[in-house]
Formats: structure tokens, sequence, C-alpha cells
């Protein structure tokens, strides 16, 4: 299949994932690095029943949106799939086809679709996550996995990370390659937080299989002062130490701004514009709610105490104990009460559904929201503000949605992750 010729494609559409869309002897085929309206030369690398996948060869006819890749890794690396095409046809392709796929699955059309939420399209990441591979002989790689299989790819410098973070990938891998015992590292993550005087920080929190050698804690510890990080271990399944002891990180939320306390390892939004944007469109659609509000899958209160800032009664549920005693003492600390409850919300939600509610907010992972929906369509909540950060679990759920009565009111994406296929969706459902 490798050593199949060249074939001619002109390209329709782009796919949900970045590849071009093309038709050819009445079979689809998708294209990576092919952009709608081009003419290319592609080689095909798997054959399908329903469809094959090809890469680019040769641009014959570029499409008026392709653009020169600002990083000279984009081929290899995994990271963005859509650097050759321009950052506002990005937004337009991805707000199309996600309205296309939830009006295609659920039946539902918007009756009004939301301004796009942005950024800047680079050094715009405030969180990342670095691969770490030791070989068995030689140096071993800090970088980000390669577009197509599971290598690593060694990086200096990121341009979509924040410039405070950039510098990183390059130090880190010379720290890894002076450890005693890197084959110990599985990632290390990258965070952009902030200290209690509101300074930026930066901060690299390790994941390992066991504790370090005194040796490696004494390096990391050295690494710290001299550029200026703060550094944390996570190693097993529970063990967790703040190697530069200092447990008072943050990270800014929306406006009016807040902040909440972070670890290392915790979740965070990580576009901070994007999320403020996102917190803003939340609070807007639940204003002059009167009665409780059940923000799902709260995490550490990104939306809970946005809400309870604004004067809203808030029950926020989440599946982690430690996170969520973390979202207790972050409300604690501004001020607010509320009610944050641990439960799985993929299981069992019947005692949660005793409860009364007149509004929801949900955040739910790849997966969706499936079993809470269904159990919690049967209370009649007048309104349902859905976040997903997968358009395909998205248009599944609205399916229920609009089998229980429910119309889709607004929808429209917030691009949190710039040059990439990735795409955040809001989405406001009422009876």
């Amino acid at each position: 299949m490798s050593h199949l010729p060249s074939t001619e494609f002109h390209v329709d559409n782009l796919s949900h994932d970045g590849h071009g869309v093309a038709r050819r002897d009445g079979k689809v085929c998708f294209i990576k690095g092919a952009l709608p309206g081009e003419t290319v030369k592609a080689h095909i690398t798997q054959r399908k029943s329903s469809h094959d996948h090809a890469t680019l060869t040769d641009v014959i006819i570029a499409s008026h949106d392709r653009v020169e890749p600002f990083c000279p890794l984009v081929a290899q690396c995994g990271g963005c799939q859509l650097q050759h095409l321009d950052h506002t046809a990005q937004i337009n392709y991805k707000q199309a086809n996600t309205i296309d796929l939830i009006t295609r699955q659920s039946g539902l059309v918007p009756e009004s679709i939301l301004q796009a939420i942005t950024s800047a399209p680079r050094s715009y990441r405030r969180r990342a996550r670095l691969a770490v591979y030791t070989p068995n002989k030689g140096r071993p790689l800090v970088g980000f996995r390669e577009s197509q299989g599971h290598q690593i790819v060694a990086i200096d410098r990121c341009p979509v990370l924040h410039p405070l973070l950039q510098e990183l990938p390059a130090l880190l891998n010379e720290l890894v390659a002076k450890m005693q015992r890197p084959k110990l590292l599985g990632h290390i993550e990258l965070a952009l937080i902030e200290t209690q005087d509101h300074e930026a920080a930066r901060l690299i929190h390790l994941r390992a299989t066991e504790y370090l050698s005194p040796e490696d804690f004494i390096l990391l510890q050295g690494f710290a002062a001299e550029h200026q990080c703060k550094i944390s271990l996570q190693f097993g399944d529970k063990g967790y130490e703040d190697i530069t002891q200092n447990d008072h990180n943050m990270i800014s939320v929306a406006e009016p701004n807040f902040s909440m306390h972070y670890r290392g390892g915790d979740f965070m939004q990580a576009n901070q514009q994007v999320n403020a944007g996102m917190v803003s469109q939340v609070i807007a659609w639940l204003d002059g709610i009167e009665g409780k509000v059940l923000d799902a899958f709260c995490g550490l209160g990104n939306f809970s105490i946005a809400l309870a800032l604004k004067g809203l009664t808030v029950t926020g549920v989440e599946v982690n104990p430690e996170m969520v005693k973390r979202a207790q003492e972050n409300a604690a600390k501004n001020g607010v009460e509320i009610d944050f409850l641990c439960r799985d919300l993929m299981s069992d939600n019947k005692q949660l559904a005793r409860k009364q509610f007149s509004a929801m907010v949900l955040d739910p992972p790849r997966d969706g929201a499936k079993a809470l929906l269904e159990e919690m369509v049967k209370k009649k909540i007048p309104r349902i503000a859905y976040i997903s950060c997968n358009p395909a679990t998205l248009a599944r759920d609205a399916s229920i949605l609009a089998k229980a009565g429910y119309k889709l009111e607004a929808c429209g994406i917030a691009d949190m992750f710039p040059q990439t296929s990735h795409v955040e969706t809001l989405a406001l459902f009422s009876r």
C-alpha cells in the first residue's frame, strides 16, 4: 500500500480532525495537509471499504486561505494540525463543521449562532504536557508525540506556548539527560501560574512511577533555583511532593477577575483568554435565574465560583474527592458559599436527580454526559448550558435533550487551541 502512486484530487471540505475531504470514483478520501478548494496530488496510505486516507505530496492549485506554517517542526510534531490554514479560516471551518454535526445528529437548529470566542493564534497556551522517552541506549527525549505514530519529537521551543514557557522544553531536555533514573518519568506538565502577589510564575510538574533518587531530587532543586521555576512531583498512584515547598500557586479565571488555588497535575483550561470568554458567556446565559444551579463536572470551581460571585446558589459536583476539597477551599478563598459534592456522574445519578435545580451547567470530559442527562431531563430543568470538548458526544447528548423537549437556543465555538483541530463548543438548551 505504501508504494501506490500519487493521485490527483479536488478537495471539497475539511473534516473535523483537520484533513481535506475529497471524493474520487464515488469514494471519500481524507488527505492530511489539504485544504478546501484545492487541487492536489496525494499519496494514498490506507484503503478501507468506506474511505481512504492519503498524505499530501503536491499542491497544484492552492487555496487562498493557505499560509506558511510558522513552526519548523509542524510536519513531524502532532501538536498542531492546521498551521497551514489562515487563523480566521480555521475558526470559520470549526464553527461551520460543529454546527452542522449537531444539527444533523440531533435535528436541533440553533436559534442563534454565537460569535466565536477567540484568542491570539500563537503564544496562547498556559498549560502543556510533554512526553518523556528514555531509550535503553542513548539520550532521553522530551517533546511532543509525532503526528502519525507514537515516537517522540524532541523540541527546543514551542511557539504556541506562552512566552514565559517557551524556553522550558530545551532546558528540560538538558535536565532529563543529566538525571540518574530518567526512565522513571512518564511525562512532564508545564503550567503558567500566579503567586499570591499575582505575579506570573512557571510550574513544572513531573509524573514518575517511583520517588526519584536523592541525587535527582537535588538536581531538580538546583534547576528550580537557577531558572526561577516551581517544581512538583507526583509518583505512583497517590504520592505528591512540592519540591520547591510552596503550595500557594494560583490561576486566574475570568472577569471579574478571581483566582483559584492550583497544584501540579490539576486540570485547568489551557487558554486563559478563551476560558474567560466562556465563563462570561455562561454567566450571561444564567442571568436572572432564580433557584439553585447545578454545576456538573465542576473541577476546581471554574464556573461554580463565577456564578456564586454573581449571587447564584450553586451546587458543584466532581468525581475526584481531592478536587472537591480544593474546590471548597477555592470558594472560601473567594468569599462565596457553594455546596460541593463528590459523585461519579458517569454512573448512577438518581440521588442527584432528587434535588431541584433551575439551571444546569455541565463541562464533561470527552465522553460527554449521557448518563447524567438521561436522568436529569426527567426533572425538566428550564435551562442547560453545555460546554463540550468533543462535538461528537455533544451532538449525541443534544439528541437526548431534543427528545425530552428542549430547543437549542444558542450555539457556537470557543477556539481553545488555535492551530489544532480541537474545538470547544458552548450550547444553551431550554424548554
